[in-house]
């Protein structure tokens, strides 16, 4: 093996160690980080061709009517790399909307996330708000979003005289500080 096939399968190496972690982490990647780890599972596929046959497949000349000579070779690593291009992307598109819940016509702002956690068969705490931000009415709206979390955090646009407020997701219980 030449020094450059070294240091190419020392590259393989590498990028098959990050997909494995990638693999094996907690969340699945999200709508930024998948076209990176798109990438480099088409890169490790081109690599792993590459080191397989080393030399091109199919070579095609052809000349032109007017004298062009048209010239198109390739190799296994380029048709692995963009094979695993073009269908890693549906695999590692994140999931559809998941969650959909309406506001009723006249729901206040505690209504509502306590319409959004039982929905979700969990519980909820309002921290810091005052008893007129906890009886604001919210417009009527339908929210879908991916998670109950995202919609509690939606519900702050449904009325402008609600505060900026945060929403942990803890032990089946979503906590709305203020």
């Amino acid at each position: 093996m030449t020094t450059q096939l070294w240091i190419g399968l020392g590259f393989l190496a590498i990028l098959i160690l990050f997909m494995m972690k990638a693999f094996f982490a907690k969340d699945p990647p999200n709508e930024n980080q998948a076209p990176i780890l798109r990438l480099f599972i088409a890169l490790a596929a081109g690599f792993a061709g590459g080191f397989l046959t080393g030399d091109a497949l199919f070579r095609l000349d052809s000349s032109m009517g007017n004298g062009t000579k048209l010239l198109v070779s390739g190799t296994a690593g380029a048709a692995l790399f963009f094979t695993a291009w073009f269908t890693a992307k549906s695999k590692l598109q994140p999931p559809p909307d998941g969650f959909s819940f309406s506001v009723a016509s006249g729901w206040t702002f505690e209504q509502a996330v306590a319409g959004i956690a039982r929905s979700a068969s969990e519980l909820s705490e309002i921290t810091g708000f005052t008893p007129e931000q906890r009886a604001a009415v919210l417009e009527s709206r339908e929210l879908t979003c991916r998670t109950p979390k995202e919609a509690i955090e939606k519900l702050r646009y449904l009325n402008p005289a609600l505060p900026q407020y945060s929403v942990d997701y803890t032990n089946g219980v979503y906590s709305i500080k203020a």
